[in-house]
């Protein structure tokens, strides 16, 4: 695990690690303060003075007659589906290529030219898709929480009521449904989170991998997240308190800069916990893992040795007449033939 020197050298070293993150928070934080559900709901007033049971009954009765469109219903549904799926590619050319740095400045290694591009280049449909579950399961999550609910709150409503019969069951309900939903919140962000990394530092198996690393260091992990989403509903619940800061232009620009820049902070420090982890836990859990295929050792042919030159012997050419001059009996060679002896 880094320091806290390595956390601030890393975006020395990489300051876009941080300012890509602080791009996409504030374009997110201003579609979210500037849309028009969160003018006209999003205050604590609104929320506290809602009545909720009558809003789901709403939601169920034009979710019936949606669906009873029959055609034209999922027609409507592929176009949004369509429309997500361009959303998310288009978020993730700025991701895929941001995890990429953000892997590399975990992993200690140095800064190249080309590191985004070749994150957008490796990651970018794998995050693509990542990014377009991520937002299908997140809908359906919430409302999964949403109707999850509906018991706690009708028995709570039911004991304002003046029923005071319901008191039991309505403390067990709304301690069991908040213990749940808690935990589930945290348990799917938990497992979502760990799946980035694990993109952008596998090639294969990468989904199964976060799961397994995310098992393995579940409880380790855990209150880290918790502390996360808690500080992270916080600075979603402070702009609730100013309704956005929507009753003047200023101030809506002032709280606008203030949740982006708080926002990104937090949301850099956590990601670069997730990543620093990951790394970690896959040291851990795959010693022999390679990111690359280690390099096989080329048999190299030995090189040539240079041939020794040998210096030619000077030979002389005899003459045969003085060669045969001079030879007779008595000084034949040892090695010629004498045919004079006769037995």
């Amino acid at each position: 695990m880094d320091s806290i020197r390595e956390f601030f050298k890393r975006i020395k070293d990489r300051p876009s690690i941080y300012l890509v993150m602080l791009a996409l928070t504030f374009v997110f934080s201003a579609a979210e303060a500037y849309n028009p559900v969160i003018r006209k709901y999003g205050s604590f007033g609104y929320v506290f003075e809602h009545n909720y049971m009558k809003t789901l009954s709403g939601w169920t009765e034009k979710a019936d007659a949606f669906f009873a469109a029959g055609s034209g219903a999922y027609f409507y549904i592929m176009i949004a589906l369509l429309c997500v799926f361009v959303l998310s590619a288009l978020v993730s050319v700025a991701l895929s290529g941001y995890v990429n740095v953000l892997m590399s400045a975990v992993n200690g290694q140095k800064k190249k030219r080309g590191e985004f591009r070749y994150g957008i280049k490796r990651n970018f449909l794998k995050i693509t898709v990542y990014i377009f579950l991520a937002i299908i399961f997140t809908v359906l999550f919430f409302f999964m929480l949403i109707y999850s609910v509906i018991p706690a709150v009708s028995m709570l409503m039911m004991f304002f009521d003046g029923n005071s019969g319901v008191i039991f069951t309505m403390l067990l309900l709304c301690v069991l449904t908040v213990a749940v939903m808690l935990l589930a919140i945290v348990f799917y962000g938990m497992y979502f989170s760990y799946i980035l990394p694990s993109i952008a530092g596998l090639r294969k198996g990468c989904v199964r991998a976060g799961f397994k690393m995310t098992n393995t260091y579940c409880w380790y992990l855990m209150p880290k997240t918790a502390l996360f989403l808690f500080l992270d509903a916080l600075l979603r619940a402070a702009p609730f308190a100013v309704h956005y800061g929507h009753r003047s232009v200023a101030l809506s620009i002032i709280v606008l800069l203030i949740t982006a820049a708080l926002r990104s902070f937090l949301y850099y420090i956590y990601i670069y916990f997730v990543f620093n982890t990951f790394v970690a836990m896959r040291d851990d859990l795959y010693p022999d893992y390679y990111e690359e295929a280690p390099p096989v050792p080329r048999r190299e042919r030995p090189a040539p040795q240079p041939v020794r030159s040998v210096p030619r012997r000077k030979t002389v050419k005899a003459d045969p007449d003085v060669v045969s001059a001079g030879r007779g009996p008595g000084n034949a060679e040892p090695d010629d033939y004498d045919d004079s002896f006769e037995p």
